[in-house]
């Protein structure tokens, strides 16, 4: 019996070891492993680029083959001729593709093991090309068997140190015949000089004004204080709250005794403002009598009144007042800014203070992105599983407690890429929108981008089937469809099934409970349906649409996938605006959910009395450029929102340091959003992706329909900057991102240029000098609210033994190092001698000052003692703390085996 006990005793150890021994190894992987990610060469081939990983083992331990497996985000797919799954037997590997951007490595029989300082080199062919640090994402993570998933600490957090340099043109190439190299110093210098000459128009606000007339700019003899003294009239007290609280007066408001100037006081109140050509509720005139010291601020409405009081306190940012009037009216109704939060989410208040600078330069439509593949990011009280799973990213492989983890947000839900706004939240959000005069437009893109919807439905069916005899109805695919397809984001399951009628029946609560989440708040106007992105493939061998498709009498004999995706679109925009028209709502979608092969869809056949449509896709050599004057043509609404120059998730240089996706364009800085012109879109037409230049003559005769003329201009709505969210993981991120190109989005959506008609350069040049001014005056109120905007590194030149620094936006301070970053000096604009002996040449470091003079942009290095270099610039390396405790994993590993010794030599007693 004694005997028996301890056999029992034996097998409990060995259970409890072999569940220690699965969390050991992943524990020892995550301290240990030493991951490198190198680009070898994108120019090699066209349609891909070579890499490698290296896994060093930096522990005392060999890491063997076995049943552990390592996740990571790859946004390209991986061995493309191998796809879905690659096994190298040399290296005893497998890669194979789980979901969206998620790829699993694990070892094989053959695997050899990686002794301690030893190395794995696996070398890897991967589509398209990478030539961004940013194109590789952190967190890759480790799990063994039933362990729990951990981050490899080499790739953990925001540095992206893992990721090697991009040191040679084959690196930062696309292709061999890419135009793009990262700026040298001097190159950046040339482009600062323009932004560097002097302004003339030291009152110059954002947006401009049409009409600004200052009666004697040199006579500023006026300040506000807060002994002030605000009259309105009951319809604009929200305004006059606001203007108190920004302006930090202390006397109290008062109701409006008349509308002339008195001495110390404001007033508001609405009133027709005489302005040429169509007047619109936003239009204002703004009174400021320096002599009187008083101030008139009129709006045809109460948003026109506030829009008044923005310019005010921009002209109180410039110092002194003179004696000025102004009468504005904006150039669109609609000036936009999209917002993806479901790519990676972003708190309710980092979305407060986009609102907040959106009211600031007269910005009036937030556009959240709220669903996608990625995750689901609003409460729907009548299906709390979109949220309870699909606002989650884990590790799950089952998708039932949270979705896949995507773009390096880890195994855990404690990152950006899982939250969602509550009901209460998203009301909050409202009523800030409210006050500030910006509506907010709900998007849930449909019926692609869905793969967080249907594993969130599929995860409520699998709970609720034993006990719903419906329960089937509230899937969202087919759980046997044959079709097969690839997204762009490399998704295979992210289609709803659109001949299924009960998707409409969960369509139709979505867009009651929005509504009703609105009603009391703000009225919903427009509902976003998305429509973008459905893959070729999607439903073609569908049960559930075979009826369908017979129906139409497509010709299927080619271009099947194409036709059938086309037909079905039209069909499933058809039904959501029955929904949406019932509502009495304006629906909206992205132009590829609008429009065929060649042309929009019959506006007709939709149900709503307005479509609004997101005109985004003009890569220039793709030749749909036309996309928007086609969709105006055929009655739709378009609101601009132009790839190629108002993406900003794009990168700000052409530089493997900047953050972004560059499909549509290598790079876009805020002065190419400022000379953006909306009202001729060929006369964009500028480079090619790899820019080579475009002759917009030779492009629009390609063919009779390249330039499709606007016959309707009445139909364009307005313009809007969009983020995506994929690389902003952080709010940081987000800042840098947005700011300062959204001023330049401003710019342009609310003021007209007088070089717009003609494209005249010279006065375009001008306009830029006054408007960079006036963007740094900006960015002293962007401090103080904590908007992080991107500090643009200096360009510089030796010229004569002298050093010369400039920057973008005049006036930000400049600083060098001659030792490397230990001391900084500042840059005082007259040339720093630099001559030396040639044994004594030093590295110099540059950078640039935020406004406040707490941050600075990425450190530039450039040579000394007057040589020139074309290389590209580099940027300071930082170190990541080595997170965790090695010698910790090592001690249990220690123990495991010694307790496998104890516990054999008792089994060997016993058979003895």
């Amino acid at each position: 019996m004694i005997s028996l006990l301890i056999i029992i005793k034996a097998i409990l150890i060995i259970g409890s070891s072999i569940v220690e021994s699965n969390q050991d190894t992943a524990d020892y992987i995550s301290a240990h492993l030493q991951v490198k990610f190198n680009i070898i060469t994108n120019i090699e081939k066209v349609s891909s680029f070579n890499a490698e990983i290296i896994f060093q083992n930096n522990g005392a331990m060999p890491i063997s083959k076995g049943k552990w497996q390592i996740y990571y985000c790859s946004i390209r797919v991986v061995e493309p001729n191998h796809f879905p799954v690659y096994e190298n037997d040399t290296l005893g590997i497998r890669v194979s593709h789980v979901s969206g951007c998620l790829f699993k490595l694990e070892p094989t029989g053959s695997f050899q093991t990686i002794q301690p300082n030893g190395e794995l080199v696996i070398p890897l062919t991967i589509q398209w090309w990478a030539v961004a640090t940013t194109d590789v994402m952190p967190n890759w993570y480790v799990v063994h068997e039933s362990s729990e998933a951990k981050v490899i600490q080499s790739t953990a957090g925001e540095s992206l140190d893992f990721v090697g340099k991009f040191d040679t043109p084959a690196k930062w190439k696309r292709y061999s015949y890419d135009k793009y190299n990262p700026y040298a110093p001097e190159q950046r210098y040339k482009k600062h000089e323009a932004s560097n000459l002097p302004s003339s128009k030291p009152h110059r606000i954002i947006p401009s004004p049409l009409k600004m007339d200052i009666k004697d700019p040199k006579k500023e003899n006026m300040t506000l204080n807060p002994h002030w003294q605000i009259e309105y009239i009951s319809v604009v007290e929200r305004e006059a709250r606001y203007l108190q609280d920004k302006l930090k007066m202390h006397m109290p408001l008062r109701g409006l005794k008349d509308r002339s100037l008195a001495p110390y006081t404001i007033k508001l109140f609405v009133d027709p403002v005489a302005v040429p050509g169509v007047q619109t509720p936003d239009d204002y005139s703004l009174q400021i009598d320096s002599k009187q010291e008083g101030i008139l601020i009129t709006g045809r409405s109460s948003s026109g009144v506030f829009y008044g009081v923005q310019s005010l306190l921009a002209l109180v940012e410039g110092g002194p007042l003179p004696t000025l009037n102004i009468t504005d009216s904006p150039r669109y109704r609609f000036r936009g800014l999209m917002m993806d939060v479901a790519r990676n989410f972003h708190r309710k208040e980092a979305i407060l203070k986009i609102i907040d600078t959106m009211a600031m330069y007269k910005m009036n439509k937030l556009h959240l992105h709220l669903t996608d593949d990625e995750g689901w990011r609003l409460e729907i009280p009548s299906h709390p599983y979109l949220t309870k799973v699909g606002s989650k990213r884990c590790f799950d492989v089952n998708e039932r407690s949270c979705i896949f983890s995507q773009l390096g947000s880890g195994p855990t839900t404690q990152s950006s890429g899982s939250g969602y706004y509550s009901v209460n939240e998203y009301k909050e959000i409202l009523r800030y929108a409210n006050d500030r005069h910006v509506e907010v437009i709900p998007e849930v893109d449909m019926p692609g981008h869905s793969h967080a919807a249907i594993k969130s439905q599929m995860a409520w069916y699998l709970d609720h089937n034993a006990t719903w005899s419906n329960a089937s109805d509230y899937l969202l695919s087919e759980s046997d469809d044959p079709s097969k397809y690839l997204s762009a984001q490399l998704y295979t399951d992210n289609a709803i099934n659109v001949c299924f009628n009960s998707i409409y029946s969960l369509i139709e609560d979505i867009v009651t409970d929005i509504y009703n989440l609105h009603k009391d708040i703000q009225p919903l106007k427009v509902f976003h349906i998305g429509g973008d992105e459905v893959p070729n493939g999607a439903w073609v061998d569908s049960t559930a649409c075979q009826q369908l498709i017979s129906q139409a009498n497509l010709n299927l004999t080619e271009k099947k996938e194409m036709r059938v995706r086309e037909y079905l679109m039209e069909h499933f925009i058809q039904k959501v605006s029955t929904i949406v028209g019932k509502k009495g709502l304006t629906l909206a979608a992205w132009e590829d959910g609008l429009i065929g092969p060649k042309d929009p869809y019959n506006i007709s056949s939709i149900a709503t009395s307005e479509v609004y449509a997101n005109a985004w896709q003009n890569v220039w050599e793709w030749g749909a450029g036309n996309r928007a004057y086609k969709l105006a043509n055929a009655g739709y609404k378009v609101i601009m929102s132009h790839a190629t120059h108002l993406y900003f998730d794009h990168p700000q240089e052409p530089d493997p340091n900047e953050r972004g996706y560059y499909w549509a364009t290598r790079f876009t800085d805020t002065q190419k959003t400022f000379g953006f012109m909306p009202d001729d879109l060929y006369s964009n037409i500028g480079t090619e992706r790899s820019g080579v230049v475009i002759n917009r003559t030779e492009l629009c005769a390609k063919s009779e329909d390249s330039c499709v003329a606007l016959e309707k201009p009445e139909n364009i709505l307005g313009m809007q900057g969009l983020l995506f969210s994929e690389t902003i993981r952080t709010e940081d991120h987000l800042w840098s991102m947005l700011f300062p190109r959204v001023l330049a989005l401003a710019e342009r959506a609310w003021h007209k240029a007088s070089w717009e008609d003609n494209n005249n350069i010279t006065l375009q040049k001008q306009d830029w000098i006054e408007f960079a001014s006036a963007a740094r005056r900006e960015m002293n109120r962007l401090d103080s609210m904590g908007v992080k905007y991107r500090v643009p590194p200096p360009g510089a030149k030796i010229e004569n033994g002298k050093l010369y620094i400039n920057t973008g936006f005049p006036g930000l301070e400049v600083n060098y190092s001659f030792n490397g970053g230990t001391t900084w000096l500042t840059y005082y604009g007259n040339g720093v001698q630099v001559n030396m002996p040639p044994a004594k040449m030093r590295t110099i470091f540059i950078r640039t000052l935020s406004a406040d003079k707490k941050r600075w942009s990425r450190t530039i290095e450039m040579p000394g003692a007057g040589t020139m270099t074309t290389e590209a610039p580099t940027v300071i390396p930082t170190t990541m703390a080595t997170a965790g405790s090695p010698s910790a994993v090592t001690t249990k590993y220690n123990l495991f085996y010694t307790s496998m010794t104890v516990l054999l030599t008792v089994i060997g007693c016993y058979i003895w």
